[in-house]
């Protein structure tokens, strides 16, 4: 249907009831497709009111109130009892109930529901009423005096004054989200724990009365975290329990809760590894040479985030690889890196010759048959070994390292 007017307003009659329209409107000497348009829905939508209406869960300041319908969005008014002149508040929700807050204390209330079913003005239906309720008077009082002391780099202690069973405390870093920490306390102080040096941070306190009474919060109380002191270094190093390939190396810390970096390296060249990061006072350092100086030293790690310089270095070393056997018959066997050597200074025959680690595991099996020195070949490194020697019916044993 078209329609030309002259004026920027129409009055469009005969619509159907409850029915969509799209209206374009432009000059009749432009492209349709540049035309504005808008749409909508004509009243006459059938809307039924709601049903079976509850108030419950009424503290001092709050209610949930519940309802059955079948409209898409529905309107809830509510005003103190009994001022027909005060206006109601009003609150819509897409869901069957709604939870009312910033009650006032130990007053009645009345309102109604009302369902909404359409675009147009009378698209609603009548308000339903629930049944008049009354907040509770205030029981749970909100924490006084509020106060934060003891402060240091990573805690502080916060103290109040009430009456409550329980209390919970919720504090943020200045600016930032709430709910950052939530703690909840029988008692009417609580250290709270973990915070950062030199950070602005701000607590609030309610009481907890019951299960649905809580009091409001307290107003929030800053306070600043102080800076860290200086991180203590180690103390007390020592190398026990030497071996030719191990040390149990030992701390001590005069910081609770500090964590460790370790490192080490042979005296020369120095190049030093790093063992990091642990909390223990002790370390096995293994897979070391036999007969070497070695340097090492521990650094810790505090809490507030800062470190100590490294503690004075220390030195050990390990002990040297005995032989298990008798060479006095003339045979004697050291190692090389890559390499096996068996010294046969008096010439003694010698048949064969295995290569064992510690762990009894077998790395070669070798025949000789050879009166003069007996140079072997390995791609065993950086252990001990176990090396047996046949000669004339006789075997010998020798344990050494091999580089």
């Amino acid at each position: 249907m078209w329609q030309e007017v002259s004026g920027s307003r129409i009055v469009l009659e005969d619509l159907l009831p409850a029915t969509s329209y799209t209206v374009k409107v432009g000059q009749p000497c432009a492209d349709t497709s540049c035309w504005s348009r808008i749409s909508f829905k004509t009243g006459g939508v059938p809307c039924s009111e709601v049903s079976d209406v509850q108030v419950a869960e009424i503290t001092s300041n709050a209610a949930l109130v519940s309802w059955k319908g079948e409209a898409s969005r529905y309107r809830l008014r509510i005003r103190p009892a009994g001022e027909a002149g005060t206006g109601y508040y009003y609150y819509e929700t897409d869901a069957a109930s709604y939870r009312l807050t910033n009650l006032l204390p130990a007053t009645l209330y009345e309102g109604g529901i009302q369902s909404v079913c359409g675009q147009a003005a009378g698209d609603t239906s009548m308000y339903v009423p629930f049944d008049e309720f009354k907040t509770s008077g205030i029981s749970c009082f909100t924490p006084e005096n509020v106060i934060v002391e003891e402060v240091d780099h990573k805690s502080a202690l916060v103290a109040w004054e009430g009456e409550a069973a329980m209390y919970q405390l919720e504090y943020r870093k200045e600016g930032e989200y709430v709910g950052q920490g939530l703690f909840s306390s029988p008692e009417e102080s609580f250290r709270i724990e973990g915070l950062t040096a030199e950070n602005r941070y701000e607590i609030r306190v309610r009481s907890v009365c019951g299960a649905e009474d809580t009091s409001d919060w307290s107003l929030y109380v800053p306070f600043v975290t102080l800076q860290a002191p200086a991180c203590p270094e180690p103390v007390d190093l020592r190398a026990e329990s030497i071996t030719a390939t191990s040390a149990n190396l030992k701390w001590g810390s005069p910081e609770e809760g500090a964590s460790f970096t370790l490192r080490y390296s042979l005296a020369s060249p120095v190049s030093w590894d790093s063992v990091s990061v642990m909390t223990d006072t002790v370390f096995l350092l293994e897979d070391l040479q036999p007969e070497t100086v070695y340097l090492w030293s521990v650094m810790s790690s505090c809490l507030g985030g800062n470190h100590s310089g490294w503690a004075s270095r220390q030195n050990f070393e390990t002990s040297p690889v005995a032989n298990e056997g008798d060479d006095s018959q003339g045979l004697h066997v050291y190692a090389t890196p890559g390499q096996l050597h068996l010294l046969n200074p008096a010439a003694l025959p010698v048949d064969r010759v295995w290569i064992y680690g510690t762990d009894g595991h077998l790395h070669g099996c070798y025949q000789v048959g050879s009166t003069e020195n007996v140079l072997i070949r390995t791609e065993l490194s950086m252990q001990v070994a176990i090396v047996l020697v046949e000669s004339q019916g006789r075997m010998c044993r020798f344990k050494v390292w091999i580089y």
